[in-house]
């Protein structure tokens, strides 16, 4: 298999193995698509895959809101190295980034309403609030 088409096969499995875990709302490529992997006239959004002598794979997510994000990382990290481990025919280090973090649709609308505001408020905290970090949540205190 060619260095291409191993990178494509390794960017798709890694995709849908971060795609099919809750929690996941996107991959991001980036500002200008950056973050991806080319080939053959296709495009994977989201990962970037290293082959050679010394292979990586590579994500930024975007996550939904409340999860907490060390037990979603290790959920994506152990899904995507079983799927690309039998593509290289070993392990690999599996580097994720998250960029983003987005409210997930039906707590979006629950949250818009008791504002008596549509889902576009909810792109930033209300005026006036504090955000909180705390062991891998964010919450929004006014």
């Amino acid at each position: 298999m060619s260095a291409v088409s191993l990178s494509l096969a390794v960017a798709r499995a890694a995709e849908s193995a971060a795609r099919g875990i809750a929690g996941v709302a996107d991959l991001s490529a980036g500002t200008i698509g950056e973050f991806s992997t080319y080939g053959s006239g296709e495009r994977v959004s989201g990962v970037r895959v290293r082959t050679g002598d010394d292979p990586s794979v590579g994500l930024r997510l975007v996550v939904e809101y409340g999860r907490p994000l060390p037990e979603l990382v290790d959920e994506v990290r152990a899904r995507v190295l079983a799927e690309v481990t039998p593509l290289f025919g070993r392990e690999v280090p599996v580097n994720l980034e998250i960029v983003d973090v987005t409210m997930q649709a039906e707590a979006e609308r629950a949250a818009a309403a008791e504002l008596g505001a549509g889902p576009a408020a909810l792109t930033s905290p209300p005026s006036g609030a504090t955000v909180k970090a705390e062991g891998g949540t964010l919450t929004w205190q006014s």
